[in-house]
């Protein structure tokens, strides 16, 4: 997370940003609290759509089951790298259309989600070496930044899907009263896919908060 923070810093400098509005979707807002923690003079703002703040996989589905097999997933995953076959089955089952199908019956709103997303989804990981994936996974789950929290002082926005089954918004809501005059949102029949389901809705909620920010810090 670390380096995916300081990278961001550097992209951020690169592109003569002072400071920017920082949104993190899912696991992103662990990498935007990390930016906060190590060049926190590049944060305007933070907003986190359905990200926690670490170790997402303990609170994956309601239960700890994830993040107890994480392990054996890291382990198997390490042991698979050893086969030429392994990167073309990734390739090949990750984007398949029983993978899509699991994923509109168990994971989103099938009617307010374009199917079209959710491949482009599927695609994008799929296009990632699965070793990587794996490793990333497995770092954000190790990954904690709860003791950043309380020391945020720049304006910070939580938005939660109420069917999230990913990131329940008890979770999400328990971050943003740790996080000094947090604005809370939750969207109830949102589900973890919220800014595909909702986004009209979602860019209202953004709008709104940018616009009540003080004009000092709208630098980005």
């Amino acid at each position: 997370m670390h380096t995916l923070a300081d990278d961001a810093a550097a992209v951020a400098k690169e592109l003569g940003y002072e400071a920017a509005i920082v949104i993190g979707f899912s696991m992103g807002f662990q990498v935007a609290l990390e930016l906060y923690r190590r060049h926190p003079e590049r944060v305007a703002a933070l907003v986190s759509i359905a990200g926690p703040a670490g170790s997402p996989l303990s609170t994956f589905g309601g239960t700890g089951w994830a993040a107890q097999i994480m392990p054996l997933i890291a382990g198997a995953s390490r042991l698979a790298q050893r086969t030429k076959t392994y990167s073309r089955i990734w390739r090949r089952l990750v984007p398949s259309r029983l993978v899509l199908d699991i994923g509109l019956w168990t994971s989103v709103d099938a009617s307010r989600i374009d199917p079209r997303d959710l491949e482009l989804y599927f695609r994008q990981i799929a296009d990632l070496d699965p070793a990587l994936f794996v490793g990333m996974l497995e770092r954000a789950q190790a990954h904690c930044a709860d003791d950043v929290l309380p020391t945020i002082k720049v304006p910070t926005m939580v938005i939660a899907g109420g069917r999230d089954g990913f990131v329940p918004s008890d979770e999400l809501r328990r971050i943003a009263h740790a996080v000094p005059n947090a604005h809370w949102c939750l969207m109830p029949k949102a589900t973890h896919a919220l800014p595909a389901e909702y986004p009209e809705e979602v860019l209202g909620l953004l709008e709104s908060f940018i616009a009540e920010m003080p004009r000092t810090r709208r630098t980005a």
